[in-house]
């Protein structure tokens, strides 16, 4: 596994955000359940091997990127993220940025796909000084086309609205309780799923050192 100097590991820094919650157990609970309840659904993302669905979307200044003509110019780490009130995608998007030269220096391209409005997409970009787009899927179908996007249950639609004040009507583009399960995909220059990390505990991702590896392998098969 490559060690990312000067990085810390994404997994860490998730484990201490997470240490310091102090939840109580009945919001736990609900978590937990949620998560049982979304392993056992139909919502699995893209498998290994599968062609990746192309698309265009746009990135916080409207520019339009299209999926098959970054596969032109190299592999593409594609990321699914919930939206700027999520403080595990946040983390994640701050550690793909410290990762991001040792992914260019792979002739890769790294792209993020949330279900917010252009605007969410901008305030990112400036707040954590990120130089990967951030691309706008405002009705969801490209998330639906990589098997990414689920409904929330009751329970979490409750907890989310009424104790941690997220109300997704307003946050969601389309202003539904929908959302994309957080997944990173690896796709190789001939479109297909290379590698992927898809888990219904949002709370886990994908750790760049290991994006970075998996690159790196794909380059020497290509060789």
């Amino acid at each position: 596994m490559t060690i990312l100097q000067n990085i810390p590991s994404l997994r860490q820094e998730l484990e201490r955000f997470n240490s310091g919650l102090n939840l109580p157990d009945e919001v736990v609970e609900v978590i937990v359940q949620s998560i049982r309840l979304g392993q056992k659904s139909p919502v699995k993302g893209l498998g290994l091997g599968e062609k990746a669905p192309d698309f265009i979307l746009p990135d916080e200044n409207g520019n339009p990127y299209q999926l098959s003509r970054l596969l032109k110019h190299g592999p593409v780490v594609l990321s699914f993220f919930r939206g700027d009130w999520c403080p595990y995608c946040n983390l994640e998007l701050q550690a793909l940025q410290q990762a991001l030269p040792e992914i260019k220096a792979q002739g890769a391209r790294l792209i993020s796909v949330h279900p917010q409005t252009l605007m969410h997409s901008e305030a990112l970009t400036a707040k954590y000084g990120l130089d990967y787009p951030l691309l706008s899927d405002p009705d969801q179908m490209i998330m639906e086309a990589y098997n990414v996007r689920f409904a929330l249950h009751d329970e979490v639609v409750e907890l989310y609205r009424d104790t941690f004040g997220i109300n997704l009507v307003s946050l969601n583009a389309n202003g539904q309780w929908n959302l994309p399960i957080p997944a990173t995909f690896v796709i190789g220059t001939d479109g297909l799923v290379k590698a992927r990390h898809f888990d219904h505990d949002y709370r886990k991702r994908m750790e760049p050192s290991e994006i970075v590896d998996l690159l790196k392998q794909i380059n020497v098969s290509a060789a």
